[in-house]
């Protein structure tokens, strides 16, 4: 559209919540942000396809400890989609609905705890806060794009937004303090470094950063202030999520169940977790998430690992002093003392869906907000969710600006 861009990372790296770790240790490349790609979105397997990025298909088969039985399940994760959808008919929090006498009627004792599990890990949400109208609009969003089918970049999912990052400007280890909007033009201040002006301003940093209050770390203050969105911050949550890589001596866990891909644990810690299909590597990927994953990001590291084996030992019932003995290498992302993430990705409470549509408007005719906090379809936490919202800023921002995109918003 003939407009110059520059982008302005805070961190040193590209990518934000994808992040891709490529030891030899591991064998493979190690996912310790976004991980999968969820069905078919046609625009993030356009950009794949342009970064040259290797995909594929991520097998689907599931075993669930319940009650004590370790077994392969599949209708029930069936059952689990059903209740989410229909726990939004009406929009109340997820705990609410559980604790109906007709829920508890109509849908089995396996499927309903599941179904919790579901919504505090996969959705980092409380079940205490976590809206159901959310929760049913994400539900119905994720089968427009068969989001069932999961898929793997098996050439690591940063080579996504490496390849977007050629294409523009940016500025890595640079931070915004502040954005003056108070003129004609946008001033946009960093640490050491004169005032950057734009005619515009998008604005793509996570919900956690826009909630901060001026003073505290990584703050942005706005000039003048931005009150609608401070409300719109203040009626949403952000999702902690704590991630652990362990590479093992042997795939072991195969003489347990053997090829399962995911296997989850009712009432565990590290409740989830994955093999690195199609990677054939003595490696787990363990998933914490919601108020979990909370209380496991005050631990460090180490006290991290110990809780993950613990967690995988009652999961397989293997005793950990034997993880302990196979355990070859173990790698923690703790996103929520990520000081650029602070946690995972956006929650919604009950009766907050119009929160999502406030933060996502655009202010006057010079700030614009993307990001998967401000998907108003049902992809937030998503790469294509937020990809999808940044095509539709870049297309608010010119038509502003009185030019048209030269691309598809679809949104």
């Amino acid at each position: 559209a003939g407009v110059k861009v520059r982008v302005l990372e805070a961190r040193d790296r590209v990518g934000g919540r994808v992040q891709t770790l490529r030891d030899p240790a591991f064998l493979c490349p190690v996912e310790l942000g976004a991980e999968f790609v969820h069905g078919r979105p046609p625009h993030l397997w356009h950009l794949l396809d342009e970064a040259g990025a290797k995909v594929r298909r991520h097998r689907d088969r599931h075993v669930v400890r319940i009650d004590g039985e370790l077994r392969e399940e599949s209708t029930v994760f069936d059952q689990v989609s059903e209740i989410l959808v229909e726990s939004g008919k009406a929009d109340l929090p997820f705990q609410h609905f559980l604790d109906d006498p007709r829920t508890r009627a109509r849908w089995p004792k396996a499927a309903l705890k599941l179904a919790a599990m579901f919504v505090e890990g996969y959705y980092a949400a409380p079940l205490p806060r976590a809206g159901t109208a959310a929760l049913r609009q994400m539900e119905q969003a994720s089968t427009l794009v068969d989001a069932l089918y999961l898929f793997r970049v098996t050439s690591g999912y940063d080579v996504l937004p490496r390849a977007m990052a050629e294409r523009v400007d940016v500025r890595l280890k640079t931070p915004v303090e502040e954005i003056d909007w108070s003129g004609p033009h946008v001033f946009l201040r960093t640490p050491g470094r004169e005032p950057l002006r734009a005619d515009r301003a998008i604005i793509t940093v996570p919900l956690s950063i826009l909630a901060l209050r001026p003073g505290q770390p990584n703050a942005i203050h706005f000039a003048p202030g931005l009150p609608e969105k401070r409300t719109a911050t203040t009626r949403l949550l952000t999702g902690d999520i704590v991630k652990l890589a362990l590479r093992f001596d042997e795939p072991f866990w195969e003489r347990v169940q053997r090829g399962f891909s995911f296997a989850h644990g009712v009432g565990l810690e590290v409740p989830t977790w994955w093999t690195p299909r199609p990677f054939d590597v003595p490696v787990l990927v363990g998933w914490s998430g919601g108020p979990l994953a909370t209380a496991l990001s005050k631990l460090d590291d180490s006290h991290i690992v110990a809780r993950g084996l613990a967690s995988l030992g009652q999961l397989l019932g293997i005793p950990i002093g034997e993880l302990e003995r196979r355990l070859q290498m173990a790698v923690v992302r703790n996103w929520p003392k990520d000081p650029f993430a602070l946690g995972g990705y956006m929650v919604i409470p009950a009766g907050a869906l119009d929160a999502v549509e406030q933060l996502a408007r655009p202010v006057g005719d010079k700030l614009f907000f993307a990001g998967e906090a401000t998907s108003t379809t049902g992809f937030a936490g998503t790469v294509h969710g937020a990809i999808e919202t940044g095509d539709r800023a870049a297309a608010e921002a010119l038509h502003a600006m009185g030019r048209k995109p030269h691309f598809r918003v679809e949104v």
